[in-house]
């Protein structure tokens, strides 16, 4: 954890590595390995680390994981899959919310304006111009 917390993401993924080959049914060490992966770079590695992760993954998956692999998905340019990973990680957060009660907003929802897609990252970046 110290190489993440230092940025060191060269050790990290030595790290992850070498803790998988010690508990290889651990979703959390594929992702953390995944997201050492992304930073560096290696992103083939790190769509195929995030993809083990979420195998093996129960209903209490950290949203986290289907957060870094969409964006591995983004930056490999597998859009219909970002998308649908993007869905996956929308519907579980919604899951997890559900018995939330909801705060009242101070001011109205800002509303969705497609010819100024930099306002509206988040929803730009899951779901294209759709």
């Amino acid at each position: 954890m110290q190489a993440f917390q230092q940025k060191d993401f060269h050790s990290a993924r030595k790290n992850g590595l070498r803790l998988i080959q010690m508990q290889p049914e651990m979703a959390y060490l594929y992702a953390n390995l995944a997201f050492a992966e992304l930073r560096l770079g290696l992103l083939e590695d790190a769509y195929t680390h995030y993809s083990h992760a979420i195998a093996l993954s129960d209903e209490s998956i950290n949203t986290t994981i289907y957060d870094g692999f969409v964006e591995v998905c983004y930056l490999l340019k597998k859009t219909e899959e970002q998308q649908k990973i993007a869905m996956l990680s929308l519907q579980h957060k919604a899951t997890e919310v559900q018995h939330v009660q909801a705060l009242p907003l101070t001011q109205p929802r800002p509303v969705f304006n497609p010819l100024a897609v930099q306002r509206n990252i988040i929803s730009f970046s899951l779901f294209g111009q759709q």
